[in-house]
C-alpha cells in the first residue's frame, strides 16, 4: 500500500496554508476527464500515461481536503505541491 503523504500550499487571500494530501490528488486525477483541458494553457499533471490540468487538479484536490474548492492558483505554488505528493508537473507548449 501507498503511503499517505502532506503538503500545504499558500493560498491568496488566505492565513493560512492549504494541507492537501497524494489521495486528495488521485481522488481529484479519478473523477477528470484527462481529454478535457478545463482551460489549462500548459501545464498539467502527468499521471497513468495521461496528462491533466494542473490548476483543476489542484482546485480539486483543495475541495477533498477542506470542502471547498479553489481556483486561480498560481502555477508555480501548484507545481511544487504536486511535485512535493509525489506527482509530475509537465509543461506541455502548443
Amino acid at each position: 500500500m501507498t503511503e499517505i503523504t502532506a503538503a500545504t500550499i499558500e493560498w491568496p487571500n488566505l492565513d493560512e496554508p492549504i494541507a492537501v494530501t497524494n489521495v486528495d490528488i488521485l481522488t481529484a486525477l479519478a473523477e477528470t476527464d484527462p481529454s478535457e483541458n478545463h482551460g489549462a494553457k500548459h501545464w498539467y499533471v502527468s499521471y497513468g500515461g495521461h496528462d491533466y490540468p494542473l490548476k483543476y487538479i489542484v482546485g480539486r484536490a483543495i475541495a477533498h481536503a477542506t470542502g471547498t474548492e479553489r481556483r486561480q492558483g498560481h502555477t508555480r505554488r501548484c507545481t511544487n505541491l504536486v511535485e512535493e505528493l509525489g506527482f509530475t508537473a509537465t509543461r506541455i507548449d502548443d
